[in-house]
């Protein structure tokens, strides 16, 4: 996070700040595209044939890299990487594929703003880790912005449920 100081950019962890911005727009771009290609394919199939390819492409990066090819035989790092596997990776991203199909990319892709406010917030739960006055900012941007997006929604919303109020009375 740069917390409006820029000179971070320059600094040795840019590199990953930048892939993490990099993987963003791309789930961005991928799931603009996946829903205007429209596949013949049901949205299980579309997960599965993304996601093997998805995890080649990773091991052939990290291969280059250098990086250790082994998982430690341990009942934690198995069980993690079978977390992550299936219920992270395979139920999420099938219900997400799912989601995409009937609601539209802007519409499943609000809910990624919502994951760092619930980490946040569980961090803070769990973990004992503070909440800041910028934190709390930051959340009340996201929380303007999808106000913004949502407006039209949110005002028929509204509408409604200040005409079933009267209808009560």
């Amino acid at each position: 996070m740069t917390r409006g100081d820029l000179s971070v950019l320059l600094d040795s962890n840019a590199l990953g700040s930048l892939l993490v911005l990099c993987a963003t727009a791309s789930f961005a771009l991928g799931s603009t595209l996946t829903e205007r290609l429209d596949p013949d394919l049901p949205p299980a199939t579309v997960e599965a044939w993304s996601m093997l390819l998805g995890a080649l492409l990773m091991n052939a990066t990290s291969v280059a890299l250098g990086e250790p090819q082994r998982v430690p035989l341990a009942p934690d790092p198995l069980a993690a990487l079978g977390y992550l596997s299936v219920v992270a990776s395979a139920l999420g991203f099938l219900l997400y594929f799912s989601l995409l199909d009937r609601l539209g990319s802007v519409e499943v892709n609000l809910v990624s703003y919502v994951a760092p406010i619930v980490a946040a917030v569980v961090g803070w739960w769990l973990l004992g880790e503070t909440l800041d006055a910028t934190t709390a900012a930051g959340f009340l941007v996201v929380f303007a912005g999808f106000c913004l997006l949502k407006r039209r929604a949110l005002h028929r919303e509204l509408r409604r449920f200040v005409d079933d109020g009267a209808r009560a009375d």
